[in-house]
């Protein structure tokens, strides 16, 4: 880098040096190298920048626009939200380095807009700053400052208990049907999963079409398939809801006859889970 000279820098006599505008240097004079807090006893977890990009894509699935969640709760590191009347987990204890994190973010929608400020070319750090009651979310180029709750964690939303459920049909579907379901539907406010022979074999988008499983297009029964005459129809409004590579839909009865369906989501970084209640819609009439 050159330096003024020791003379009057504003001396035309001095001999000029070309400055060199070109954007073909590799130097990135604002990134931080090898960072880490000096404040070690105050740090709750390390995060790689793969990691830290995980989180911001996790978040992103669990705090959507459309979100009216005004608070999201980290509780041992699995987030639990309802969303779109469903409820979404994940557990991000990996991304925590197998830690164990309790966290509350008020107003994640602003929080997560200013995690994307971050570049990934450090660790990012969480610290506790106990004596200004708030944890600092840092990478050395910034500090994010993320209130703690006055009163205590708030309760976060639970899963409800599977165990009594029994199964009565399941399908794996692939990114690329999730994606022609999803076209088909995108101005649908619900889906039905159409099931015959125990078997979830099409879904029916209201007003608009069937979509039939690649694997009974051969099945002269499941061609006549539609929302009047299934065995079992069951309604959902929360119906792929995650974006992934692909999906395992398990469909289950309750002891109290009332029907559900978990479904887990393979993210490719990360597992999400979203168990949804079913509304029961067996004996529609298309002529009704």
């Amino acid at each position: 880098m050159e330096t003024f000279s020791e003379s009057n820098p504003f001396d035309s006599t001095v001999e000029e040096t070309p400055i060199d505008f070109s954007l073909e240097s590799t130097d990135t004079p604002l990134s931080v190298v090898n960072y880490k807090p000096l404040e070690e006893n105050t740090i709750i977890c390390q995060i790689s920048p793969a990691k830290f990009d995980s989180l911001i894509k996790v978040l992103n699935v669990l705090v959507s626009e459309k979100s009216s969640n005004d608070s999201l709760i980290i509780k041992d590191s699995t987030i639990t939200q309802n969303v779109s009347g469903a409820i979404v987990s994940s557990n991000i204890e990996e991304i925590f380095e197998g830690k164990k994190i309790n966290l509350q973010i008020i107003n994640p929608k602003k929080y997560l807009k200013l995690f994307k400020t971050f570049r990934n070319n450090n660790d990012t750090f969480i610290l506790e700053d106990s004596e200004n009651s708030r944890f600092i979310i840092t990478n050395g180029e910034i500090k994010l400052f993320l209130p703690k709750q006055i009163e205590n964690l708030v309760e976060a939303v639970k899963l409800p208990d599977l165990s009594n459920c029994v199964g009565v049909c399941s399908i794996k579907v692939d990114k690329a049907t999730r994606n022609i379901i999803m076209g088909l539907a995108n101005e649908a406010s619900y889906v039905d999963y159409l099931i015959q022979d125990d078997l979830l074999k099409a879904i029916y988008i209201p007003d608009t079409a069937i979509y039939l499983f690649s694997d009974y297009i051969a099945d002269a029964k499941a061609t006549k398939l539609d929302e009047t005459n299934a065995e079992l129809a069951l309604r959902s409004i929360a119906s792929f809801l995650i974006p992934a590579e692909d999906y395992t839909i398990a469909i289950g009865k309750q002891p109290d006859g009332s029907y559900l369906s978990a479904t887990e989501c393979n993210t490719g970084f990360i597992k999400v889970d979203i168990v949804e209640n079913l509304e029961l819609a067996t004996g529609g009439n298309i002529l009704i």
